[in-house]
């Protein structure tokens, strides 16, 4: 996914069950990270359930110019905590910071 240097960050999506159907996550923690190659932070993203009982998802992290990074391929994933505390993590998505034409 591209993103452009200085655009706002929000992005949604949904995870699955184990099988590939449709899971409820009610009661289960999410997270998520921006980082670069290196595996530096560069943004904590705010995530929240949009729909828990679908598996439906929020990640917002703002204005990208606040994001200090020469790297122009940087990556994310969700990371899901369940009732027990056993942690999983989505597959790794990659943002290409790309130079925003009009300013």
């Amino acid at each position: 996914m591209d993103i452009k240097h200085g655009d706002w960050f929000e992005v949604g999506g949904q995870v699955f069950g184990p099988d590939g159907a449709a899971f409820d996550f009610t009661g289960y923690g999410i997270a998520a990270q921006i980082r670069d190659r290196r595996g530096l932070l560069v943004k904590e993203l705010t995530a929240t359930w949009m729909d828990a009982t679908q598996g439906l998802y929020s990640l917002v992290g703002g204005n990208s110019d606040e994001w200090s990074t020469t790297e122009r391929r940087l990556s994310y994933d969700v990371q899901l905590t369940d009732l027990t505390g056993r942690r999983t993590s989505t597959r790794t998505e990659f943002l290409n910071i790309v130079r925003d034409i009009t300013q």
